[in-house]
């Protein structure tokens, strides 16, 4: 991680430390700078180069939205992590900082001893820069490279002209990492089938997804097209601390057709309900198909984590028909759950495919481990769940 240039933008010089010591932490040879507001970040990219930035969402002046609204155009592939804290009015800022861009967030620690509060940042933050240095190798680009910033579009002066750049613009020394796979249009593509096999599923008892980095955006976009006689219990663990998934299931079910929550103890399965595993909690499933909470160790490094979930399944229900979907994500949380879904229940496997990713961790897992029937685009698999559980699912 030589050479990685870090922001950190905090109205609070508390927090500034804090973050600043937990980036020395995940990346000792990162270079730090801190700044206190908005204004203060957009002047520095005019400056100096980074090669990511950690926000807060709330400060004084030009909050963390305004901000990564004016310099998302200008710098589109520079990572930004929003940094918030965990009332619900910052979970629902924060969700929305993730619409207009943002990579990831953290939230910030509230009580607890300091010495978890700082591993809790530091563990997201050491995954993040592996990622970024990671991609700046597979892309061969320099960390710290000098860059200039994309010229946003004007205004044309008469309907349907394409406006024309200046033919000079400023030079910049923010780097421009080519971006951790944005989010694609809305083409869709066929699916790519990965193993041949005998017909595995004539339909589907339950749906699992897994999801991480990028999930909320993608989540959005494989639930909200389900149609709204979709009749089968959908599972999904999606990476988020205590607070925050209960703002991602609302903003979800306020848009989808079926019905979105987040999950709570004792609660069972129905069809046609989305159920989102709490942030701190591993979601697990009883013998009765009930779920429970559960606060064991990390898994994977996250709690909740969908290998946790994904073996409870497995343990219980053998047999049981599932359609497993792996989203975007760090990591390779859900990998260790297929395969004992695939040995104990009959299982049929998506994994998002690599171009759709914000991060192709969690399905190039899946597909590295042979675990993967299918590859899809993200905008194809809303489709293809309600195709394989309306006809089911099979080799080529």
């Amino acid at each position: 991680m030589a050479n990685l240039r870090v922001l950190i933008a905090d109205d609070s010089a508390l927090y500034r430390r804090i973050l600043a010591s937990a980036v020395a932490a995940a990346a000792p040879s990162a270079e730090v700078e801190t700044v206190k507001d908005g204004l203060e970040v957009l002047q520095r990219l005019r400056e100096a180069h980074f090669d990511a930035i950690l926000m807060d969402v709330n400060m004084p002046g030009k909050n963390g939205l305004e901000t990564l609204s004016e310099l998302r155009p200008l710098y589109p592939n520079l990572p930004v992590v929003i940094v918030s804290g965990a009332s619900s009015k910052a979970a629902d800022l924060t969700l929305e900082a993730l619409e207009r861009g943002a990579l990831d967030f953290i939230a910030k620690p509230q009580g607890g001893k300091f010495e978890e509060n700082m591993e809790a940042i530091i563990r997201p933050l050491s995954a993040l820069f592996r990622q970024i240095s990671i991609h700046a190798i597979r892309t061969n680009i320099r960390l710290g490279r000098t860059a200039t910033p994309v010229t946003p579009p004007t205004r044309s002066s008469r309907p349907g002209t394409v406006p024309q750049p200046p033919a000079t613009t400023r030079p910049s020394m923010t780097s421009q990492l080519p971006p951790l796979q944005p989010l694609p249009s809305t083409t869709e593509t066929a699916p790519r089938r990965m193993v041949a096999s005998e017909p595995r599923l004539d339909t589907v008892d339950l749906v699992v997804i897994a999801s991480s980095t990028g999930g909320p955006a993608a989540l959005d976009r494989v639930i909200c097209p389900l149609p709204a006689n979709f009749d089968k219990p959908i599972l999904i663990v999606q990476h988020m601390p205590a607070g925050f998934t209960a703002a991602l299931a609302n903003k979800m079910n306020s848009r989808s057709a079926i019905r979105v929550i987040e999950a709570a103890d004792g609660v069972p399965i129905r069809g046609g309900l989305a159920q989102i595993a709490p942030g701190g909690s591993h979601l697990i499933i009883t013998r009765g198909k009930l779920l429970r909470l559960d606060q064991g160790e990390h898994v994977n490094g996250v709690r909740p984590a969908a290998d946790v979930l994904f073996r409870s399944i497995a343990k219980e229900f053998k047999g049981l028909k599932i359609l497993s979907v792996v989203l975007t994500g760090m990591g390779s949380d859900g990998t260790a759950g297929v395969s004992e879904l695939k040995k104990n229940c009959r299982c049929y496997s998506i994994a998002q495919s690599e171009e759709t990713c914000v991060v192709y961790g969690m399905p190039k897992s899946i597909v590295d481990a042979q675990l993967s029937d299918e590859v899809c685009d993200l905008n194809n698999i809303a489709k293809r769940i309600v195709e394989i559980v309306r006809h089911g699912a099979g080799g080529v």
